[in-house]
Protein backbone atom coordinates (compact mmCIF):
# COMPACT_ATOMS: atom_id res chain seq x y z
CA UNK A 1 0.00 0.00 0.00
CA UNK A 2 1.07 3.69 -0.60
CA UNK A 3 1.72 5.82 2.33
CA UNK A 4 1.62 9.82 2.82
CA UNK A 5 2.39 12.05 5.21
CA UNK A 6 0.89 15.25 6.01
CA UNK A 7 2.57 17.43 8.68
CA UNK A 8 -0.13 18.69 11.44
CA UNK A 9 2.30 20.77 13.90
CA UNK A 10 3.88 19.85 16.98
CA UNK A 11 5.84 17.27 15.40
CA UNK A 12 2.40 15.05 14.59
CA UNK A 13 1.95 13.95 11.23
CA UNK A 14 -1.28 11.99 10.14
CA UNK A 15 -0.72 9.15 7.60
CA UNK A 16 -2.72 8.44 4.79
CA UNK A 17 -2.97 5.00 2.71
CA UNK A 18 -4.40 4.15 -0.44
CA UNK A 19 -7.51 1.86 1.54
CA UNK A 20 -8.05 4.87 3.83
CA UNK A 21 -8.38 6.89 0.31
CA UNK A 22 -10.36 4.16 -1.11
CA UNK A 23 -12.26 4.52 1.95
CA UNK A 24 -13.19 7.73 1.80
CA UNK A 25 -14.20 7.60 -2.08
CA UNK A 26 -16.55 4.96 -1.42
CA UNK A 27 -18.18 7.02 1.58
CA UNK A 28 -19.17 10.28 -0.65
CA UNK A 29 -20.31 8.35 -3.61
CA UNK A 30 -22.47 6.32 -1.33
CA UNK A 31 -23.72 9.96 0.34
CA UNK A 32 -24.36 11.21 -3.35
CA UNK A 33 -26.34 8.39 -4.01
CA UNK A 34 -28.35 8.89 -1.12
CA UNK A 35 -29.18 12.13 -1.87
CA UNK A 36 -30.51 10.69 -5.20
CA UNK A 37 -32.25 8.20 -3.67
CA UNK A 38 -34.18 10.48 -1.63
CA UNK A 39 -35.10 12.72 -5.13
CA UNK A 40 -35.88 9.18 -6.72
CA UNK A 41 -37.76 8.31 -4.09
CA UNK A 42 -35.77 4.86 -4.82
CA UNK A 43 -37.02 3.93 -0.57
CA UNK A 44 -39.47 1.36 0.12
CA UNK A 45 -40.86 -0.30 3.22
CA UNK A 46 -40.75 -3.91 4.14
CA UNK A 47 -42.99 -5.48 7.18
CA UNK A 48 -42.02 -7.27 9.97
CA UNK A 49 -44.80 -9.16 11.85
CA UNK A 50 -44.52 -8.93 15.37
CA UNK A 51 -46.88 -11.78 16.60
CA UNK A 52 -48.87 -12.61 19.77
CA UNK A 53 -46.92 -16.69 21.23
CA UNK A 54 -49.95 -17.49 23.15
CA UNK A 55 -52.65 -16.92 20.48
CA UNK A 56 -50.51 -16.72 17.13
CA UNK A 57 -52.06 -14.00 16.09
CA UNK A 58 -50.09 -11.08 14.66
CA UNK A 59 -50.63 -7.78 16.77
CA UNK A 60 -48.34 -5.55 14.56
CA UNK A 61 -45.76 -5.06 12.76
CA UNK A 62 -42.28 -3.15 12.62
CA UNK A 63 -41.75 -0.85 9.29
CA UNK A 64 -38.37 -1.35 8.53
CA UNK A 65 -36.22 0.44 5.59
CA UNK A 66 -34.97 -0.87 2.22
CA UNK A 67 -33.44 0.89 -0.58
CA UNK A 68 -33.97 -0.36 -4.43
CA UNK A 69 -30.81 0.79 -5.46
CA UNK A 70 -30.75 1.14 -9.29
CA UNK A 71 -27.07 -0.44 -9.70
CA UNK A 72 -26.70 -3.32 -6.72
CA UNK A 73 -30.28 -3.68 -6.20
CA UNK A 74 -32.32 -4.18 -2.66
CA UNK A 75 -29.76 -2.48 -0.25
CA UNK A 76 -30.82 -3.29 3.87
CA UNK A 77 -30.18 -0.67 6.30
CA UNK A 78 -26.99 -1.63 7.67
CA UNK A 79 -24.85 -1.19 3.93
CA UNK A 80 -26.19 2.99 4.37
CA UNK A 81 -27.35 3.80 7.73
CA UNK A 82 -23.85 4.55 8.84
CA UNK A 83 -23.46 7.07 5.90
CA UNK A 84 -26.74 8.58 6.45
CA UNK A 85 -26.43 9.34 10.20
CA UNK A 86 -22.50 10.78 9.42
CA UNK A 87 -24.28 13.38 6.83
CA UNK A 88 -27.51 14.27 8.25
CA UNK A 89 -29.15 12.69 5.39
CA UNK A 90 -31.44 10.46 7.88
CA UNK A 91 -33.21 13.50 8.83
CA UNK A 92 -34.83 13.65 4.95
CA UNK A 93 -34.82 9.54 5.01
CA UNK A 94 -36.59 9.64 8.37
CA UNK A 95 -39.36 12.18 7.50
CA UNK A 96 -39.89 9.61 3.90
CA UNK A 97 -40.53 6.97 6.29
CA UNK A 98 -42.75 8.97 8.99
CA UNK A 99 -45.19 10.04 5.89
CA UNK A 100 -44.92 6.71 4.33
CA UNK A 101 -45.61 5.22 7.54
CA UNK A 102 -48.45 7.42 8.74
CA UNK A 103 -50.35 6.73 4.76
CA UNK A 104 -50.26 3.46 5.62
CA UNK A 105 -51.37 3.47 8.95
CA UNK A 106 -53.99 5.18 7.45
CA UNK A 107 -54.67 2.93 4.45
CA UNK A 108 -54.99 -0.06 7.04
CA UNK A 109 -57.11 1.42 9.08
CA UNK A 110 -59.83 2.30 6.36
CA UNK A 111 -60.25 -1.28 5.73
CA UNK A 112 -60.12 -1.94 9.50
CA UNK A 113 -56.96 -3.76 10.30
CA UNK A 114 -56.10 -1.92 13.77
CA UNK A 115 -52.60 -3.67 13.68
CA UNK A 116 -50.12 -1.12 14.86
CA UNK A 117 -46.74 0.07 12.95
CA UNK A 118 -43.55 0.33 14.76
CA UNK A 119 -40.58 2.59 13.40
CA UNK A 120 -37.07 3.31 14.54
CA UNK A 121 -36.29 6.64 15.22
CA UNK A 122 -32.59 7.93 15.20
CA UNK A 123 -30.78 10.28 17.62
CA UNK A 124 -30.28 12.62 14.32
CA UNK A 125 -34.33 13.39 13.78
CA UNK A 126 -35.17 13.51 17.38
CA UNK A 127 -32.56 15.86 18.37
CA UNK A 128 -34.79 18.43 15.91
CA UNK A 129 -36.48 20.80 17.94
CA UNK A 130 -39.71 20.39 15.43
CA UNK A 131 -39.67 16.56 15.11
CA UNK A 132 -42.81 15.38 17.15
CA UNK A 133 -44.62 18.68 15.43
CA UNK A 134 -43.54 17.58 12.12
CA UNK A 135 -44.21 13.66 13.31
CA UNK A 136 -48.20 15.24 14.31
CA UNK A 137 -48.60 17.07 10.89
CA UNK A 138 -48.27 14.17 8.63
CA UNK A 139 -50.28 12.02 10.73
CA UNK A 140 -52.62 14.43 10.98
CA UNK A 141 -51.94 14.79 7.11
CA UNK A 142 -53.18 11.51 6.81
CA UNK A 143 -55.70 10.92 9.05
CA UNK A 144 -53.49 7.65 10.88
CA UNK A 145 -54.56 7.73 14.54
CA UNK A 146 -51.12 7.76 16.88
CA UNK A 147 -53.00 4.52 18.72
CA UNK A 148 -51.58 2.42 15.86
CA UNK A 149 -48.16 4.10 16.09
CA UNK A 150 -44.96 2.89 17.82
CA UNK A 151 -41.77 5.15 18.19
CA UNK A 152 -39.11 2.68 18.84
CA UNK A 153 -35.82 4.39 20.37
CA UNK A 154 -32.04 2.91 21.29
CA UNK A 155 -31.25 1.98 25.05
CA UNK A 156 -28.39 4.31 24.35
CA UNK A 157 -31.20 7.30 22.85
CA UNK A 158 -33.17 6.37 25.89
CA UNK A 159 -30.39 6.99 28.28
CA UNK A 160 -29.35 10.55 26.49
CA UNK A 161 -32.32 12.26 25.94
CA UNK A 162 -32.86 15.36 27.62
CA UNK A 163 -36.16 16.18 29.31
CA UNK A 164 -37.62 18.56 26.67
CA UNK A 165 -37.33 15.32 24.29
CA UNK A 166 -39.19 13.55 27.14
CA UNK A 167 -41.69 15.80 27.52
CA UNK A 168 -42.35 15.75 23.87
CA UNK A 169 -42.50 12.04 24.06
CA UNK A 170 -44.67 12.07 26.87
CA UNK A 171 -47.65 14.02 25.30
CA UNK A 172 -47.16 12.01 22.11
CA UNK A 173 -47.99 8.76 24.07
CA UNK A 174 -50.54 10.74 26.16
CA UNK A 175 -52.43 11.30 22.07
CA UNK A 176 -52.07 7.26 22.57
CA UNK A 177 -48.79 6.33 20.58
CA UNK A 178 -46.96 3.98 21.75
CA UNK A 179 -42.90 3.71 22.83
CA UNK A 180 -40.60 1.45 23.00
CA UNK A 181 -36.88 0.87 24.03
CA UNK A 182 -35.32 -1.00 21.02
CA UNK A 183 -31.51 -3.12 21.64
CA UNK A 184 -32.19 -3.14 25.47
CA UNK A 185 -29.27 -4.46 27.20
CA UNK A 186 -26.58 -3.85 24.73
CA UNK A 187 -25.83 -0.58 26.74
CA UNK A 188 -25.58 0.58 30.61
CA UNK A 189 -29.06 1.89 31.50
CA UNK A 190 -29.79 3.67 34.75
CA UNK A 191 -33.22 1.77 35.76
CA UNK A 192 -33.65 4.44 37.88
CA UNK A 193 -34.42 6.98 35.01
CA UNK A 194 -35.70 4.20 32.75
CA UNK A 195 -38.48 3.45 35.16
CA UNK A 196 -39.95 7.55 35.15
CA UNK A 197 -39.43 7.46 30.97
CA UNK A 198 -42.89 7.59 29.05
CA UNK A 199 -42.53 3.78 27.76
CA UNK A 200 -44.81 1.24 27.38
CA UNK A 201 -42.27 -1.83 26.87
CA UNK A 202 -38.57 -2.75 26.17
CA UNK A 203 -37.36 -5.32 22.95
CA UNK A 204 -34.30 -7.28 24.65
CA UNK A 205 -31.44 -7.10 22.15
CA UNK A 206 -30.18 -11.03 21.46
CA UNK A 207 -27.08 -10.71 22.85
CA UNK A 208 -28.61 -10.21 26.61
CA UNK A 209 -30.51 -13.12 25.67
CA UNK A 210 -27.76 -15.07 24.06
Amino acid sequence: AMYHAKACGRGQAQVYTDALAENLSEKLKLERDLRVAIESKQFTLAFQPQVDLVTGVPTSAEALLRWNHPESGLRLPGAFIDTAEDSNLIVEIGDWVIDAVAATIARWDSFGIQQRLSINISPRQIEQRDFFSRLRARMDYHGAPPRLLELEITEALAMSCGDAVFKEMAAFRADGAMIAIDDFGTGYSNFARLRDMPIDRVKLDRSLIA
